[in-house]
């Protein structure tokens, strides 16, 4: 019999990312040619900083209390892993698995990412919730039955957030060549 276990995502769920969305959301300005200035990098590097979703945590403390693995996915890329763990240890008060990650240079949609993680974490364990605020993501895992519980955030940060992702992903494949 496989353990059970609970999936639970990263930033604008565990991590509160509100306060390092200007890095990405286009409030720093905007190039020569009128684009907004987004910089994915200093947003990662600043989420280290950023406090916990109390939600999040208690959704952890309450799954772990009743027997089920806490497994950490998220659409961040694996050049992000020590920043990731770092903030896991520091600022989850359960034992986790994971975090399993986005390979560096993939720039496929997250629900493809995480449904990929997905399909590698079924075969090890009965995956019986999931806590998330991206939309896309919430549809993708009650589409396999998984009871999800959505993040609440302020109008518009889950947008945010996505876009973030997204852009960001853009962002390195438009200068991946450079």
């Amino acid at each position: 019999m496989k353990p059970t276990a609970v999936l639970v995502d990263v930033d604008g769920t565990l991590v509160d990312v509100s306060g390092v969305l200007h890095y990405v959301n286009g409030s720093l300005g905007t190039t020569k040619s009128g684009k907004p200035i987004k910089n994915f990098d200093k947003f990662h590097a600043a989420s280290a900083f950023c406090p916990a979703n109390p939600q999040a945590v208690q959704y952890c403390e309450r799954a772990h209390a009743a027997g089920h693995a806490i497994v950490i996915v998220t659409a961040r890329m694996e050049q992000w892993r020590h920043v990731t763990t770092e903030w896991l240890d520091a600022e989850l008060t359960v034992p986790y698995s994971g975090p399993f990650m986005r390979r560096d240079r993939d720039y496929r949609k997250d629900v493809d990412i995480k449904t990929e993680i997905h399909t590698k974490l079924a075969g090890r364990y009965d995956i019986v919730g999931a806590i998330d605020d991206n939309p896309n993501i919430i549809e993708l895992w009650e589409s396999l039955d998984i009871p999800t519980e959505t993040v609440a955030r302020p109008v518009g940060d889950s947008s945010l957030v996505q876009q973030a992702n997204t852009e960001g992903m853009q962002y390195e494949q438009a200068n991946r060549t450079r």
